[in-house]
């Protein structure tokens, strides 16, 4: 059954029309009543502000006059000195004024102890002594001015201001003062009356107790009209609802208002107090009453009228609406051609809301069109970027599961909110760690090290794990929200354990040596130049070299001569001991510093070396091998006064020692033949001058290919000048540097120059042997040196060849395969020199990393004499050439020897028959030219 708009808009708006006139009368009442209200609750306001400013300005003028009384002459001194009789003396000439005309109730003074040294006036009786001593020790303890209210049967204002003597507070001064005047401040300047009530108390302590309050009224304006009226309001409101709004009542035909305010703010403690204040609004209650009659009756007429005017204008419009209500429900059918069909849209000047629901359907019609087809595309839109999401979050937990790091995050409190796969694991499967503590877990203040490092979030912390092991963690911590005042965060953690622990074995490993563990060369050099800094120190050094070492490595093999070095090792700090220095000074030589000791403490010791070293006896592979040593006994001052001088004489004393056959000890004598002495020193100083002025050169001899007739490469050669400009061989000074440990610096410098000497050479096809001593084998940071030095040339590793003669390589195996191992992985090439003295020699070709073997020229030169030297030439190619090794033949002198090496099996010649050493530049035709150019 349809009912036509029409008729319904005219029942429906004559309804809302007498709903409006109702209306529009309650809401006249009610608009009335909520101005009133409104005014009321201003006018409470601006009465309760009066009131603060009057408390506020009453306790202003009660800390000024506290002030005055703290700042009186020498009272601080009195207090700090205890002089209570002189505080009472000065306050007592002031009391009279203060009581009289400012209207001070009591005065206190009270030391730092909050004891009271002085008291005027009548105390407030009935105040808790616990609060009242409470509140007094706070002023003391801040040092700053208080203020409090407190009531009892009768409210006072207290303040308490701090006395000072040179800055420091000595006590404090307590006024206080009654509250009368305020009360009758606010009943003059609001015209209301004001009551002033008081919490607990009992019915039969107090007057004006209202037992449903358990309060009581000390102070009434008007007592005979307000106190019934209180009395009501107390039975039928709590007195909490009366401080956040007021409440109406009614009494003889009057209308009145109360609202309490609470006096909480100025109270410290104790029981909260209250104002009530009154109204009388009788006379606005009768005002709002007559206004609301008069705006029903007008309502009600103006209804009567609008009604008539509404069906005549509605007529016409309510036939145009009816069309267009057939037309929009094709909308939601996503018929969007027939709305713009049937809905009329003409071009009329002056238009009416139907015209604008026309225009406003045809113009929907369109965009909900487009917007169907935009939702269409975004829904595509979102499906994909869901599915991206969604592979994204799976990759994410996929990391956090699978990383081998710890990650966490915590909240701004510090709690753990999320814990990967490995973390959980390492602290344990069991444990919980959600929502525990980050940093008491994980044994680190990272938000504090933050604040303190100036925003470095990186730390490390030792942690145990479930298992009981210690790791050390590097962390590193980021904010997730990075404006956040107090961000949360996220923690990465990585286990460092094995790096620290290697760091640990380095730098342990900078002043050790790796085999024996004792003291390395460095160590004991720098110990020896500090104890002799001091000109007051005396002592001494045995200098060891182990006789026939040399047999053992190579009967024995390097494993035995390792264990040797070993067992030496620990005879000699079992027999020093803790208090001196035992030093491995490379090889098999070793070293002792003996502090503070005598000749006799010396050589005593020597001797207890010597036999200690006789008892030791091991075997290896069936062989029976003992350690002797021949020891060298200098002492300081008197046979050095520095280190290079008393190692020079020690070792001096070591190749006496020797020469008298072994397994002995020799002293340097008071007297004795200084020449050959002499003559390691002077060789010694020529080489620490020839390296400051520059006075070695470089010397090339060629190595030519046996097949190809050509030259593949040169063996580098070390000359040095003297003083004088003549030329000295490596025979002359070589020893020299060896024995001072400066064989070291030279083979750089020698180092050094081959390769710019290649660099120039880096459009030929040139390559260079350097040799390089035993010591330097020993010289962990010479394979960092040579990669150093190549990748500063950008030159081709494969171009340097490193020449080490066999018997330096096998006197410290370990050392010296470590070594070449690792400047052979540079892509370097090595060359085993002098193979086929030692006895061993086919032993270590298959451990000994190389590249070439050079068989000793006392073979070569004598082998078409010697039938057994021509055997051993040929064993040796024969043997390298099945390790996969080059093989070169030294000594190469006459075109002879040449001829016979071609069936041997032997790669390379080199000798005075290939070609004389001779200077790079006389070598290589470019440098000649570019040097004359």
């Amino acid at each position: 059954m349809n009912f036509s708009l029409k008729w319904r808009a005219i029942i429906l708006t004559s309804l809302v029309m007498v709903g409006l006139a109702g209306t529009f009368t309650l809401f006249s009442y009610q608009n009335l009543s909520e101005q009133f209200t409104s005014a009321q609750r201003a006018s409470y306001s601006k009465r309760i502000e009066d009131i603060n400013m009057a408390l506020d300005r009453s306790f202003n003028d009660l800390q000024k006059i506290a002030s005055i009384v703290a700042s009186s002459n020498n009272l601080g001194q009195a207090l700090k000195s205890r002089n209570y009789s002189f505080v009472d003396q000065t306050l007592h000439s002031q009391w009279p004024t203060l009581q009289i005309e400012v209207g001070i109730e009591s005065l206190s003074v009270l030391n730092m102890e909050g004891q009271s040294v002085s008291t005027f006036g009548n105390p407030q009786e009935g105040i808790p002594g616990d609060s009242m001593r409470a509140w007094e020790q706070n002023v003391i303890l801040d040092e700053m001015p208080a203020k409090t209210l407190i009531c009892t049967d009768v409210c006072r204002q207290y303040i308490a201001v701090p006395v000072l003597e040179d800055g420091e507070s000595v006590g404090i001064v307590v006024v206080t003062s009654s509250m009368i005047d305020v009360i009758l401040y606010t009943n003059k300047s609001s015209g209301g009356d004001v009551a002033l009530l008081i919490n607990g108390g009992e019915a039969g302590s107090r007057s004006h107790y209202l037992p449903s309050w358990k309060s009581s009224i000390i102070a009434l304006t008007n007592e005979k009209k307000e106190l019934p009226l209180i009395r009501k309001a107390a039975r039928s409101n709590s007195l909490e609802s009366m401080t956040s709004r007021s409440v109406r009542l009614d009494l003889d035909h009057g209308n009145y208002e109360i609202f309490a305010m609470p006096l909480e703010s100025f109270q410290s403690s104790g029981d909260v107090s209250h104002l009530l204040l009154i109204s009388d609004i009788t006379p606005q209650v009768k005002g709002i009453m007559e206004n609301t009659r008069s705006t029903f009756i007008i309502a009600v007429l103006g209804w009567l009228v609008a009604e008539i005017f509404i069906f005549m204008i509605l007529w016409k419009p309510m036939a145009r609406l009816r069309h267009l209500s057939g037309v929009l429900p094709s909308l939601a059918l996503g018929e969007f051609d027939r709305v713009r069909r049937k809905t009329k849209v003409k071009d009329k000047k002056w238009k009416d809301e139907i015209d604008v629901l026309d225009k406003a359907a045809f113009d929907l019609a369109g965009q909900l069109e487009n917007l169907e087809d935009k939702v269409s595309a975004r829904d595509q839109e979102l499906s994909e970027r869901l599915r991206e999401l969604a592979r994204e979050k799976d990759f994410i937990g996929g990391l956090l599961d699978n990383a081998h790091v710890l990650i966490l995050t915590h909240d701004r409190h510090g709690n753990i909110t999320l814990v990967n796969r490995h973390a959980q694991e390492v602290m344990g499967k069991q444990r919980t760690l959600k929502g525990a503590s980050f940093e008491q877990v994980f044994n680190l203040r990272m938000r504090s090290a933050i604040r303190l490092s100036g925003g470095t979030r990186q730390q490390e912390s030792t942690i145990r794990t479930h298992g009981g092991a210690d790791i050390i963690v590097a962390w590193v911590h980021a904010p997730l929200e990075p404006d956040a005042n107090e961000a949360t965060f996220i923690s990465v953690g990585l286990d460092i354990t094995a790096r620290k622990q290697a760091e640990k074995r380095l730098a342990w490993l900078a002043n050790r040596d790796p085999l024996t563990e004792l003291y390395n060369r460095r160590f004991f050099e720098n110990k020896l130049k500090s104890v002799m800094g001091d000109k007051n120190n005396k002592g001494g050094v045995l200098y060891l070299d182990l006789d026939q070492f040399k047999d053992v490595n190579e009967l024995g093999g390097h494993h035995s001569g390792d264990q040797l070095l070993k067992l030496v090792a620990q005879a000699l700090i079992e027999e020093v001991g803790d208090k001196d220095v035992v030093a491995r000074q490379g090889g098999d030589e070793f070293s002792i510093l003996l502090e503070n000791a005598s000749v006799d403490d010396a050589c005593h010791m020597a001797s207890r070396v010597s036999r200690k070293l006789e008892n030791i006896v091991f075997y290896e592979n069936g062989r029976r091998h003992r350690a002797m040593a021949s020891i060298g006994v200098a002492l300081y001052p008197a046979h050095g006064t520095d280190h290079v001088k008393l190692m020079a004489n020690a070792d001096f004393a070591m190749y006496k020692a020797k020469e008298a056959s072994g397994n002995k000890w020799y002293l340097i004598p008071d007297e004795y033949d200084t020449s050959e002495l002499q003559e390691r020193v002077y060789w010694q100083d020529e080489i620490r001058r020839a390296l400051s002025e520059k006075r070695f050169e470089l010397a090339v001899q060629p190595i030519a290919s046996i097949e190809m007739n050509t030259i593949q490469h040169y063996e580098v050669l070390l000359r040095m000048r003297d003083e004088h400009g003549k030329l000295a061989m490596p025979g002359l000074f070589i020893p020299a540097a060896e024995r001072s440990g400066l064989i070291v610096e030279v083979d750089r410098w020698v180092l050094n120059e081959s390769l710019d000497l290649l660099k120039k050479l880096q459009d030929q096809s040139v390559n260079l042997a350097v040799n390089i001593s035993g010591t330097t084998l020993q010289d962990e940071s010479f394979r960092a040196f040579v990669e150093q030095a190549l990748s500063s040339r950008s030159l081709d590793p494969a171009r340097l060849i490193l020449e080490v003669t066999e018997t330096a390589a096998v006197t410290d195996f370990s050392t010296a395969n470590n070594l070449l191992k690792g400047v052979q992985a540079l892509g370097c090439k090595i060359a085993l020199d002098d193979f086929g003295v030692g006895f061993s020699s086919f032993h270590y070709l298959g451990q000994m990393p190389s590249d070439y073997i050079k068989i000793d020229g006392s073979f070569v030169s004598t082998m078409l004499e010697s039938q057994e030297n021509r055997l051993v030439v040929k064993a040796i190619a024969d043997v390298a050439k099945g390790f996969g090794k080059k093989v070169i033949a030294e000594f190469v002198s006459d075109p002879l020897i040449l001829e016979s090496l071609k069936g041997l099996n032997v790669d390379y010649a080199q000798g005075y028959y290939i070609g004389l050493p001779v200077r790079p530049e006389e070598a290589f035709s470019m440098l000649k030219e570019s040097r004359d150019a």
